[in-house]
């Protein structure tokens, strides 16, 4: 997670995210959890850069309840696609 310096969003890195970002945010989705894929803000960037779809940012303009539920089912979410890779290891 970037530092925020009173950002009103948040880049999230997932180091090796086995699938891609436009997928983890549709799981993401599915469980109320809306950001936004970071394949999105490269366009045109010539070369191969697997940092880019590793990445979603996240808003941080809602409560702080709602950012907290927010974190917990980002991290059951982000645990299930790991542990799915190494299921198939």
């Amino acid at each position: 997670l970037h530092r925020g310096e009173g950002a009103i969003f948040a880049w999230i890195w997932f180091e090796d995210l086995p699938i891609s970002d436009w997928e983890f945010y549709q799981q993401l989705k599915q469980v109320g959890v809306i950001c936004v894929p970071g394949s999105s803000f490269f366009p045109g960037l010539s070369g191969d850069w697997p940092h880019k779809q590793q990445c979603i940012r996240m808003s941080l303009t809602a409560s702080d309840e709602e950012i907290e539920a927010g974190m917990q089912r980002l991290a059951e979410v982000t645990e299930r696609v790991y542990q799915g890779v190494m299921a198939n290891v």
